[in-house]
């Protein structure tokens, strides 16, 4: 079984991974931990350099929350996406 929980960092994203794990828990499933992160609109260096900063955060809070996981006993992937969230998660 796999299952998929989107994870931007925020405590609502934390509390439904916590409540993902503790429910398909005895089934055993792994767990991808999925975030999106918006491009830049524009390519000035600013933009480019907020992107970059943005992407690694998301990388390190996913790399936490996969131990996390991973702790409670479960496997875990991550992955990181860039686009437009309503079209990524699907």
């Amino acid at each position: 079984m796999n299952i998929m929980v989107c994870h931007d960092g925020s405590k609502k994203a934390q509390d439904a991974l916590v409540k993902a794990v503790n429910l398909f828990n005895p089934m055993n499933p792994k767990v991808l931990l999925l975030s999106v992160v918006e491009a830049p609109l524009d390519a000035s260096s600013t933009n480019e350099e907020s992107f970059r900063k943005l992407c690694e955060r998301r990388e390190d809070d996913l790399k936490t929350v996969g131990s996390w996981v991973v702790d409670q006993g479960l496997e875990a992937d991550i992955i990181i996406a860039v686009g437009d969230p309503r079209k990524m998660i699907i």
